[in-house]
Order: C-alpha cells, then structure tokens, then sequence
C-alpha cells in the first residue's frame, strides 16, 4: 500500500490542478522513550494531587495514584505542549474541543510498564496506558499500535478496530490490511465496504474535493474502483504517486512505459505527451496533431483542435479560478474564449491575460482592459495594468480593482463603479482593516501624503494626510489623521475636519454614555489637555495639564500652577469647575480634599458635586501652621471608604459624607480592611499593652473591649471577614486565640496557640500545641488540629498555575506523610517525605 502519511509529499508532488488539502499534514511523530528515573533524592515520598492525580515515589518506585490511592500510570512524558493541572494548558485544551472536528494537540502522554495512553491536562483520561505506541501524528487522526496490530483514534472519541496496518484516506474511509491485503473500511457505517483482497490502494489527500473513489491495485496492475468495488477503470496500468486527483480525470498512470490521462466517466484512455496540456475544473486541455482542444467532464472533445495555443488561466500555478475562461492563440494573435468555446475577447491582440474576471490586453504598446462583454473599458498607452493586490488575479471573489501604471505613476480603476483616477500616484497599496461597510481600502501614495478610496471608489480621506488610524473606540466615519507631527480626527460622512488637526500624541475616549475625546497638545514637559464632545466642540473653555480617572464616570482636570480644577461626568456629558486654590486626591473614588485659604481643607463629594461640612488640615500640608487651626483635626487619607483623622494625638475615622464613625479618641488604629472592620486601642500604662477591640464602619465594636499586647495586633490578624481574637492564659503565660467573623459572631473560641492564613486567605491553619488543622475562609473546620504537619502549607502544594485539589491532601504525623481525604479516611499510601 502506498502509505497515507505520506500525505505530506502528496502535497508537494501533486499537480498544479490538485485541490487544497483539508487535512493537516501529519507532524513528526512523539517520541515516547522512556526518561530516566527521578527519586527527587528519597527512597519513599508522596505530592500534592493534582487534576485527580498525585506522584508518589515508593521504594525508588515513582508512579501516579488516582484519588482512591490505586496507581494509574507511571509517568508523565514531558512534550512541551501541555502540564498536568496548569490553567493555561486546561484553557487551551478545552478551546481546542471547540473544534469537535479535530483532536486536541495540548494533552499529555502518559506510560505504564511500558504501555502508553493519554491524558487531559485537567486530569481526562482519553486514551488508557495499554497501547504499545502512539503516535499523535496530527488533529485528525492518532495512531495506536497493541499486540502487532494497528488502529486510528479519531475526533468525537471514535476508535477504528484494530487491523494488521490502516492507513487514513478521507475520515470516513480507510485502507486497511488483513493477512498481506488491503480492504476499506467504512467508519460512519463500522464495516468493511470493500474486503481486503488488493495489493495496494493510493488516494488524492491533498486535495479539497472528496473523490468517490479510490486508486488500487491488483495482480501488480492499477485501476479505479468505487466505494461499492464497482471497477471504474480496469487494472491495466502502472501508477505512481504525482498529479494525484479527485474529479473525472486520472493523471498518473502508464501502460506499457507510456504515460496516459484517463476520464473515469466515459473509460476513454488518451496519450500524455505534451507537458503544455493540463486539467483545470474537470476540463482537459489537451495537443493533438499540433493543435490544442478540449475535453469536458464527461471525456467529450468539447472543443475541436484548432487553435495553437491554449493557455492556463491563472498565473498562479495552484489556482483554479478565472477557469471559466482560456487564452487562446493562433499565429501571433491572441483573444479569450468560455470554457464552451464561444469567443469572448476576438484574437486581435499580441497578448491577453485574465484577471478578476476581466481582460487585460495588449496591442502595439497599448494596454486595454475589457470586461466579460468586450467593453473597452480603459485604454492607456505605454501603461502595464494588474490587480491592486497582484497576486490575487486568480481570485474571482476579489472585486475588480486595478490599477495602471504609466512611466512612474500609478492611477486606480475601479471596474464596479467605473471609477478612473489617472496615474499620479507613487504607490497603491490596500488596507485590510478599514472602516465602515467596505471590505478594504485603496491607500494611495504621494510623497507621504496619502489619499484613501473605499472598495467603490469613493474618496474617502483627501489627499491631506501623512497617515490615519482606524480607532475602534471611533465611530465608523471618524478617523484619527496625521499632519506632519500633529493628529486630528476627520469625519468622512461631512467631508471635513472633525477636530483639527493640531494634537499631539494620541486621542482618549472616555465614558460610555455621554463620551469625550481627550485631546492633548504641547510636548512631555509643558503637555496640554481639553477635552471635546461627539460633535467636535469643545466641553473645556481652558487648557489642563493633567487628567485623571477617579471612577468609571468621574474625571478630574488639573492644573496646579494655575490653581484650576474641573470635574467632568461622562453620564451627564457635564463639566463642573471647581473654584479652589488646591486639590488632593485622598485615597477615595468619591471625595477628594479641597482648600480655599493657606491650610484649612474640606472634603468635596464628587458624585453629588458638593462641599461637605467639616475642616481639616491635610498631612501633606502642616508646615506653618496658624494657630487658629490648632482645634482642626488632620486628615491622612482613605482605605476602603474610611479616613483617618487624628486631633491631638488621637485618632478617630470618618467616612465618605463626612461623618464622624467616632471622634478621635484613639491612641492606636488599624485601619479598616475590605470587609469594614477596623481595630483600635488606647495604650495603657506601660504602652506594651493596648486595651481595644474590632469596630465597624458604624462604631460599633464586635466584641466587649480587653487588654491587648502590643505583639499580637496585626495586620494578618485580620483575615478578610474574619478577625483572630487572642485570650490571655495567666496559668500557662501564653497567648489562644480564636476567631470572630464581621458580625462578631464566635466561630472557633480562643483555645489556640496560632492562627494564620495561606493561599491568600483561602484557608486558615489552627495550631493547637504542635498540631495542625485547616478551616475554609468562612471558618469551617476542613481537618481538625491532629497533624504534625500538612501538605497545604508547603509551597509544593498551591501556585497560582497550578490550582491544586485540597482532598486527598498529604499530613503528616508521627513522622511519615499520609493521604487525609475529605470524610477523614486515609489512603493506604504513606512516606517520609512530601515531594513536588
């Protein structure tokens, strides 16, 4: 049999008329070779699981277990395409089954005692390790060889039987060989269609055109037969694997040394002689007795020999468009025909060529273009004329753009619409990605000024620019356009100007509702910004220095040397001024600190655009002071919506309206987390000892007031909606400690030596003594304080590309490691050492 994985060469040596294969080409084989045994430096250890899987290594033994502690495979071949576990390697796998059609590439090759299977990087088992070899040699087809035999894994978790060799011909049939012959077997039916009684079978896979039969061989002698073994043309010939096809004609056989081309249809055998022939679309294009003719699909002489030249259509030698057409010659004169015959350009022109479904022709150093009618449609002397994009003269789908070059200018022709713009142009070029309905645009070029045209023809951007940039945050009829070094916008449904052209840099859009375009001017060091509305005015009467983002519809203006302020709200297209001397951002999105006068500052609301109540100093701007403001309490900035304020040398907060939570009254604070919870304390004598607790955005504590040490207040203790408490233990001299939630509600009583978080705050250790357990981040118990160690707190376990299962989860006791599941049980596994 003449191999299908040598669907790559088909590729290469088919004929220029073969289709475009649909099948990928088969890559290089994996190689499954065994690595060399890793015992990390240990005798016996147990990881983390991951995706449903865990490593251990036992007596120098290293394999995976599943969840239930039985060992699954042996190791993991690393292929450089996917890791166990990895997100980026699950994201991509489970994109890649979007595609029902192929088969993931971004899977795992695992092996046991020398059997191979696959695996999902999110733990799937596709394939069990029991196959000698498999080769994932593309996405439409893996190859599995057990006990001597052969089969193909196919998309949608098909398994082909096993046979003595296979090879892939379509995806619904394949060859197949039983006891030294070759049969098909039909995988949408599950049966052998034609039984394994040939020599050798070959088949056309590359190209796009799935053939209704196949190439065999009998008796050492090729022919064509069906799906159902009706024989389409006898076993008369020799064949080798070139000029491969799917349509009605066959290209690469021979009889008796002499090469010959066949029409399955009418079984009429012609002589190959003249390499000038070819096959275009089921049409053969065929030299007799010195003249040129053609065949149909059905193998009848469609056009009598009498021409002495018929040309390929296209340029290209792969292409298959413009086929509805030939060029012919007689003498030294050239015209076009159909492929029925019938004379579409008459043979008056030194050359013809076709090209978008038009004609380009030549005749005393004169080029025409003429269309399917015989219209003279242009005619330029001393002039060559082609296709915008030049290599797509063989792409009827293209529209009809050409353009005309004449001595050093280069003019457009747009076939359409009749549109001719004389050569002037430097260069013509197309932009792919344009805006508005017009598939492309025609830029064409000037000395660096560019002139834009849509597929029609139509002017879009004069010839005033050096270069635009499609913005997608713009309407479609607005383009950002350069000037030497300045930017501007142009609106190309008006025909002019949007926003002159005297910016620098770049244009920002912002808001949804009611947007603005910030537009800047002025160099790094002096940079001027205002802002202008959908309509091209201006919202801004003055020039800022600065803009910044203080919410999703709150923008503030700033310029400090001249002390002006403004603040901009995208859901009401507004522009309020503010009239102070200063403003601060504070550390919230919905007040900032202003100043009328040298020190005193008030907070501004800036979503209800209003000065609250209230004075302050600001702690940037204490210097100097006047003693009148010795009484105004100090502002330090905002966290999570509450500021700190102090007043001789005591602390209070108060909150976004300007309200007091509690004056300040405090000696010591910190401040409030994400959940609204807060500590404070003032010192007692020694100032080791803090008497305080946790308070929320309303004052209120969560938990009477006690003595604190110094030591134990932290930030860590303060674990999202939960707060470690601490209880003194005078008998022992030590320190428990429990936990509260936001509501003050006791979730586990102060009975412990530790508490912390890991994983960012995902899960909380317990250590009672030396023991450790595990809560969840709502403060349920997951693993009680029983263990000397657990697998959750090294870093082996937990990464932020590796999202590892928490059950079976390795603790440690007693010395050795063990796999704790979920309801308490332990898997009979167990090692000295946790491994990665």
């Amino acid at each position: 049999m003449i191999r299908i994985y040598l669907l790559l060469g088909f590729i290469l040596y088919s004929t220029t008329h073969a289709q475009v294969d649909v099948l990928p080409p088969p890559a290089t084989p994996i190689s499954l070779a065994p690595p060399q045994a890793d015992y990390y430096g240990v005798d016996n250890g147990i990881a983390a699981f991951i995706s449903g899987f865990a490593k251990v290594i036992q007596n120098r033994n290293t394999y995976y277990i599943d969840a239930n502690g039985t060992a699954v495979f042996d190791y993991i071949k690393d292929n450089g395409r996917a890791s166990l576990g990895n997100k980026y390697s699950i994201e991509e796998y489970q994109k890649q089954l979007l595609q029902s059609d192929r088969l993931p590439w971004a899977v795992l090759d695992i092996v046991k005692q020398g059997k191979y299977g696959v695996l999902s990087p999110a733990g799937d088992l596709i394939l069990p390790p029991i196959y000698d070899e498999i080769d994932r040699v593309g996405t439409a087809y893996w190859m599995l060889s057990l006990d001597g035999k052969k089969t193909y894994y196919l998309p949608h978790k098909k398994l082909l039987p096993f046979f003595d060799d296979i090879g892939y011909l379509d995806g619904r049939y394949f060859d197949v060989q039983q006891q030294g012959k070759w049969g098909i077997y039909d995988a949408k039916e599950g049966k052998m269609v034609i039984q394994a009684h040939y020599d050798a079978f070959d088949y056309c896979g590359g190209c796009s055109k799935t053939a209704n039969y196949v190439y065999a061989s009998k008796n050492a002698k090729w022919g064509i037969i069906d799906w159902q073994e009706k024989v389409l043309v006898p076993f008369q010939y020799d064949h080798q694997h070139r000029n491969m096809r799917s349509d009605n004609w066959v290209q690469s056989f021979a009889k008796n040394g002499q090469a010959v081309v066949i029409n399955i249809v009418a079984n009429k055998e012609l002589e190959w002689n003249d390499a000038s022939g070819f096959i275009i679309n089921n049409l053969l294009v065929y030299k007799k007795d010195g003249k040129y003719g053609i065949y149909n699909k059905e193998g009848e002489l469609q056009l009598p020999f009498i021409y002495d030249k018929i040309e390929n259509p296209n340029d290209e030698p792969y292409a298959t468009g413009n086929a509805d057409y030939f060029v012919v010659k007689q003498g030294n004169l050239s015209g076009v025909i159909d492929a029925g015959g019938q004379v579409i350009i008459p043979l008056s022109y030194d050359a013809v060529r076709i090209c978008l479904n038009h004609f380009i022709a030549t005749k005393a150093n004169i080029s025409y273009l003429l269309d399917k009618n015989n219209n003279m449609l242009l005619t330029v002397p001393n002039a060559t004329i082609t296709a915008v994009h030049e290599g797509e003269c063989s792409n009827t789908d293209a529209l009809p753009i050409f353009k005309v070059k004449q001595r050093a200018y280069w003019g457009i022709y747009f076939a359409t619409t009749h549109q001719y713009y004389e050569p002037q142009f430097y260069d013509v070029t197309m932009d792919y990605q344009p805006s508005g309905d017009s598939p492309y645009w025609i830029v064409a070029d000037s000395q660096g000024v560019k002139t834009v045209f849509d597929a029609a023809g139509t002017l879009v951007l004069p010839a005033l620019y050096n270069g635009y940039t499609v913005k997608k945050e713009f309407p479609e009829h607005l383009i950002q356009v350069k000037q030497q070094q300045a930017i501007g916008i142009y609106d190309t449904k008006l025909k002019r100007e949007f926003i002159p052209t005297k910016y620098a840099d770049y244009f920002d859009v912002i808001g949804t509702r009611k947007k603005a375009i910030i537009c800047r001017s002025g160099d790094y060091t002096s940079t001027k910004i205002e802002l202008r509305d959908w309509n091209g005015q201006r919202i801004t009467n003055h020039l800022f220095t600065d803009i910044i983002s203080l919410d999703s519809i709150s923008y503030l203006l700033t310029d400090v040397e001249q002390s002006r302020y403004a603040l901009y709200k995208t859901d009401s297209g507004s522009l309020t001024h503010l009239p102070y001397k200063q403003i601060e951002l504070i550390g919230s999105n919905k007040v900032v600190a202003v100043r009328k006068d040298k020190a005193v500052w008030s907070l501004y609301h800036t979503s209800r655009l209003k000065e609250l109540p209230g004075s302050y100093l600001l702690q940037s701007t204490t210097e100097d002071l006047p003693a009148s403001t010795e009484d105004l309490p100090l502002l330090h900035y905002f966290r999570n919506g509450m500021g700190l304020i102090s007043l001789h040398n005591k602390n209070g907060f108060i909150d976004e309206d300007g309200k007091q939570a509690f004056k300040p009254m405090y000696d010591f604070i910190k401040e409030y987390n994400s959940a609204g919870i807060a500590f404070v304390g003032n010192y007692k004598e020694n100032e080791r000892t803090i008497k305080g607790g946790y308070i929320d955005k309303k004052g209120k504590f969560l938990l009477p007031l006690r003595d604190f040490n110094y030591d134990e207040i932290d930030h860590n203790n303060m674990l999202a909606s939960m707060m470690i408490v601490s209880k003194e233990d005078p008998k022992k001299l030590s320190t428990k400690k429990g936990l509260i939630n936001s509501k003050g509600k006791v979730l586990i009583d102060a009975l412990y030596d530790d508490i912390f978080a890991i994983k960012d705050n995902k899960y909380i250790v317990v250590l009672s003594g030396k023991k450790y357990g595990l809560l969840d981040d709502q403060g349920n118990w997951l693993i009680k304080p029983e263990y000397d160690d657990l697998g959750v707190m090294s870093y082996h376990f937990d990464t932020y590309y590796f999202p590892n299962q928490l059950f079976p989860m390795p603790v440690k006791k007693d010395g050795k490691w063990f796999y704790l599941t979920a309801n308490g049980d332990f898997l009979k596994i167990n090692a000295e050492n946790l491994i990665y």
